[in-house]
């Protein structure tokens, strides 16, 4: 998940994504599926599909990540 995260942010530097509880923060991710806020849309980005990966419960497929341009 911190290999996407840098690189998405493009900061090689990127220790981790800012949480609330178990949720990845709304102020950094905004409207992606794996924050605490409910939109009208949600995106699954690359990075949710590498956290789900990381967990070793799943198999994903990134071609079916959302394009997710915030940040």
């Amino acid at each position: 998940m911190l290999e996407e995260a840098r690189n998405h942010f493009k900061c090689n530097e990127l220790q981790g994504i800012e949480l609330i509880d178990s949720h990845f923060s709304h102020r950094i991710m905004g409207n992606e599926l794996m924050t605490p806020w409910k939109s009208a849309i949600q995106h699954v980005s690359r990075i949710t599909l590498a956290y789900f990966k990381d967990t070793g419960m799943y198999d994903v497929n990134y071609s079916m990540a959302n394009r997710f341009t915030y940040g």
